[in-house]
């Protein structure tokens, strides 16, 4: 299932943060709403190219802001969410493919 993102919805989260971790848990937890009960994210949600795109460029911005002395978008280049799969909408978000183990399931 799609998840349809805003500049808005994006531009709240980045203005009612001053450190990029906390930007990019609140981005996840717009693809997971549970996320406070995730242990862990096996893959990574997928998006549409000009969403990721744009979240990108607000890193940019935000970490030369919050972050001068890191690579600008570095967090969000190595967490964020993916964009090798072209058949998502350019302002979505799916994360059909990938699992999630939460932290009170039991583990073999």
């Amino acid at each position: 299932m799609a998840i349809k993102f805003t500049k808005k919805i994006i531009d709240d989260i980045f203005a009612q943060h001053t450190h990029q971790s906390n930007v990019v848990v609140a981005l996840y937890k717009l693809v997971f709403p549970d996320w406070d009960n995730i242990k862990q994210v096996h893959g990574w949600p997928s998006a549409g190219k000009e969403l990721n795109k744009y979240i990108f460029k607000k890193f940019t911005t935000f970490d030369k802001k919050h972050h001068p002395d890191v690579f600008s978008s570095g967090l969000w280049l190595n967490n964020g969410f993916s964009t090798l799969d072209k058949t998502v909408p350019d302002w979505s978000v799916t994360a059909d493919d990938i699992s999630v183990e939460y932290e009170d399931q039991e583990t073999a």
